[in-house]
């Protein structure tokens, strides 16, 4: 994570979501995109799971676009807890449009996650 400077999440809490905003305009300031992963966790099923809105939120209060991005035959290729690597697999990665935020509503918020993870979950399969 330190290399990276990935930005920890450790729960639901209000005061998480401040700390995500205030590091996201860190990345910002200095021209950092930031991959995140909405299900919060890696998939125990091969499934593309219920996208949590937080890292939406922030992106809108930061002034980032969402890029949606699919990545198929990941979990065939090394699955949640295991450390063993198939190399028998390929991997399809599709980059979807991005999305501004600026002109979403926080009521608008959810709705957009919901369907930014079916878009994802038809290209994932």
């Amino acid at each position: 994570m330190s290399i990276t400077q990935g930005i920890a999440v450790h729960s639901k809490k209000q005061s998480n979501l401040d700390h995500l905003i205030s590091e996201a305009r860190k990345r910002l300031a200095q021209n950092t995109s930031i991959l995140v992963f909405p299900e919060g966790s890696r998939t125990p099923d091969g499934k593309v799971h219920t996208f949590r809105t937080g890292v939406f939120y922030m992106a809108k209060q930061v002034g980032y676009p969402v890029v949606p991005i699919s990545v198929k035959g990941l979990f065939a290729i090394n699955r949640k807890g295991s450390f063993l690597f198939s190399p028998f697999h390929t991997i399809d990665v599709v980059v979807g449009a991005p999305v501004d935020l600026s002109q979403v509503s926080d009521l608008e918020i959810p709705h957009l996650a919901f369907e930014m993870q079916k878009q994802i979950s038809q290209e994932v399969g």
